[in-house]
């Protein structure tokens, strides 16, 4: 996975990644992934050049359900 930032975490660490995917259907429930993860490869911001980032891989992603919260 490549997250686009302008700060990042330090090759080599582990981090928690969370993303939550809202439904395009009304009523129906969002979705969390979430995941544990090492940092391999990290892209630093330079002025003129592409975005910066990270990569990082882990083993495994869980997909959790939720209902939709009202207040978003």
């Amino acid at each position: 996975m490549f997250v686009y930032t302008d700060s990042h975490p330090p090759a080599g660490a582990h981090i928690r990644i969370e993303l939550r995917l809202s439904s395009l259907a009304e009523g129906n429930s969002a979705l969390r992934m979430s995941a544990k993860a090492r940092v391999v490869r990290v892209n630093p911001v330079t002025p003129g050049g592409p975005r910066g980032g990270f990569a990082a891989v882990s083993k495994t992603f869980l997909l959790h359900s939720s209902k939709k919260d009202a207040t978003a």
